[in-house]
């Protein structure tokens, strides 16, 4: 599915990723609206002149060539976390288990298997660590807790019908809950440490449903993010609007970007289906997609919101707003950007065969 839109100035190619950035053309706009500061963002990228917004990505280290053996390769890549001495946790979807590696990506051990017992995943899809100490593996229906160095700690039944539930510096789980009713609706919650909330975060109403109702294959969804402070800044994307709520659940900033819709073509269609293994008739597709497709958030609380568009290479851009909420970069990633951590960042990318690998960028903003 190639979507492609008529660009501003192009500023650099550097390892297989676009950096766009139009100066001072449109400005950024800070308002108080009901007593909370809310940014209004153009279209374009507009930072401030010394404001950091080129991102330029050295690589470092690659892991998953078949070179090295079975336990350096991966079969599905769910999450890449690293710790505080670089050791590098990569969860292996459906391998079900973390391969550990040091800083030079010699693989260290193994953490969890697959199964049903203490210390076994089923599923497993997300990967926390905590407190600079406890890893935590998200999976079906549980949280599975354990030491850097593997040993089993505990594991505690996830109530949520989040399949990666976000965890902050104190161990608090933020997830979407489905709740029932007449009519269901979708809320973003913040529990603590054993699943019981400590407030809800924001609610969306899913309407109702009854079997043969056509489905809208991009239907609307709460994303988020938790940042490094402990907020957590949200999104829902039938619309470009952004929201920070800081650790007691207070709004502290509003985002906003203007955008063009961008259209869902026949091609677009057609390729869906063929994904899905669906038919035409099981689909109402809207005209346009939605605003974005996720949201993430780096070490220094820059955010970055995935967008449906793709460049010339089918590389996927992200709108990247600093700290304060301002638009200073749009960048496509040659992989899928999973984390950032002390200046590195850690994607998922795969060599000419398909197969995955992880690759580690030493990440500088100019």
């Amino acid at each position: 599915m190639k979507r492609i839109q008529r660009l501003g100035l192009w500023t650099g190619l550097v390892l297989g990723f676009l950096c766009v950035n139009t100066g001072g053309s449109q400005q950024i706009k800070i308002k108080e609206v009901n007593g909370i500061p809310v940014v209004y963002n153009p279209k374009k990228p507009a930072p401030l002149a010394g404001t950091p917004s080129q991102l330029t990505l050295e690589e470092e280290l690659t892991l998953g060539t078949k070179e090295k053996g079975v336990e350096d390769t991966f079969e599905s890549i769910a999450a890449v976390r690293s710790d505080e001495e670089s050791h590098i946790y990569v969860l292996d979807g459906k391998a079900g288990t973390v391969k550990v590696f040091d800083k030079a990506g010699q693989h260290l051990r193994n953490i969890g298997r697959r199964g049903q017992g203490p210390g076994e995943f089923e599923m497993p899809m997300g990967l926390n660590i905590i407190s600079g100490q406890t890893l935590i593996v998200a999976s079906m229906g549980r949280l599975s807790f354990f030491s850097l160095q593997g040993e089993y700690l505990k594991h505690i039944t996830n109530t949520t019908f989040d399949p990666i539930p976000r965890l902050d510096s104190q161990g608090n789980i933020i997830a979407r809950v489905i709740v029932k009713g007449e009519k269901m609706r979708d809320e973003l919650v913040k529990f603590d440490p054993n699943f019981t909330p400590i407030f809800t975060i924001t609610q969306l109403d899913r309407g109702l449903y009854s079997p043969g109702m056509k489905r809208n294959p991009f239907p609307a969804q709460i994303y988020y993010s938790v940042m490094t402070d402990d907020s957590i800044v949200w999104g829902i994307n039938s619309q470009y609007t952004l929201t920070i709520v800081n650790r007691h659940g207070n709004i502290s900033r509003k985002i906003v970007k203007e955008y063009e819709p961008l259209k869902v073509t026949e091609e677009d269609k057609q390729s869906l289906i063929r994904q899905r293994r669906g038919t035409a008739g099981q689909y109402e597709f809207p005209d346009n997609y939605p605003a974005f497709r996720d949201i993430h958030s780096d070490d220094e609380n820059r955010i970055f919101v995935g967008t449906y568009e793709l460049d010339l290479k089918s590389n996927r851009y992200f709108d990247v707003f600093d700290a304060i909420g301002r638009y200073i970069a749009k960048i496509a990633f040659a992989g899928i950007p999973l984390f950032w951590k002390q200046g590195k960042l850690y994607c998922v990318e795969e060599d000419e065969k398909g197969f995955q690998l992880v690759k580690r960028y030493r990440a500088t903003w100019k």
